[in-house]
């Protein structure tokens, strides 16, 4: 099979073992992208900081390879939620192609 090159996680709330997971894709010099809502009550900052990932502004400069992005004024699940005319859509297109933008970059 083969090699994960790239992840990115949204809101990540499930990340029960962040020891097993700084063993897995941290010491598989994964890169990985996480991407928050300022706003989000559920997904902790801390485990972008535990992770390594370091919060950085859009556009992500190329040498950095373990990144978390927050959003401004959005909250739990805001890139799946964000429609025509509402305050996240924005921010909701932003995100998604960010994250297609991550992975491809590493292809």
């Amino acid at each position: 099979l083969g090699q994960v090159v790239a992840a990115v996680a949204f809101y990540p709330t499930r990340i029960g073992d962040l020891g097993g997971t700084q063993r897995g894709l941290v010491a598989a010099q994964t890169p990985t992208l996480l991407i928050q809502g300022d706003s989000d009550a559920l997904s902790s900052p801390a485990v972008a900081t535990a992770l390594g990932c370091t919060r950085v502004t859009v556009p992500i400069d190329a040498d950095v390879r373990m990144a978390s992005v927050v959003f401004d004024e959005c909250g739990h699940a805001f890139a799946h939620r964000g429609h025509a005319g509402d305050d996240t859509a924005i921010a909701a297109k932003t995100a998604l192609s960010l994250a297609a933008h991550w992975i491809l970059r590493f292809l």
